[in-house]
């Protein structure tokens, strides 16, 4: 009984330093939480880079997007200060990939919205032209 005791609390300390990342140097998971860079460089860069591929993309559109990467990379440096527990950095940074990515369906969403708009002002102006001219 009193060795399942002291495993049970071996098992617990273990546990919770890995957990805290304290360190046990017992090789379990890896040191902290994914860096911000990660979520910057890979995922919101290639969530740009889909939007700035949009063909004809309004210049204004093109720095708004620059913006959004900007502030997201603000964003995440404020969640690296962040250092008393993991999981406080880690929701900080999900919360400011969801909002950049937020952000970035939008700019694409009004790039979609203003070529729609565009095609549909250019097939009705032919239209427009021919009931003019009868």
């Amino acid at each position: 009984m009193k060795f399942l005791v002291i495993l049970v609390l071996f098992c617990a300390i273990v546990a919770v330093k890995a957990q805290l990342n304290l360190g046990l140097g017992l090789g379990i998971g890896r040191a902290g939480p994914p860096p911000p860079e990660f979520f910057q460089n890979v995922i919101l860069s290639a969530e740009a880079q889909k939007v700035l591929a949009t063909p004809s993309l309004p210049a204004d559109l093109q720095q708004r997007v620059q913006d959004t990467l900007s502030n997201s990379e603000s964003g995440f440096n404020n969640c690296s200060t962040l250092t008393t527990l993991p999981w406080f950095q880690m929701r900080c940074v999900a919360l400011q990939l969801s909002k950049s990515k937020a952000e970035l369906k939008a700019i694409d969403d009004e790039a979609k919205a203003r070529a729609q708009a565009a095609a549909t002002a250019e097939a009705s102006a032919p239209a427009a032209a021919d009931a003019i001219s009868i």
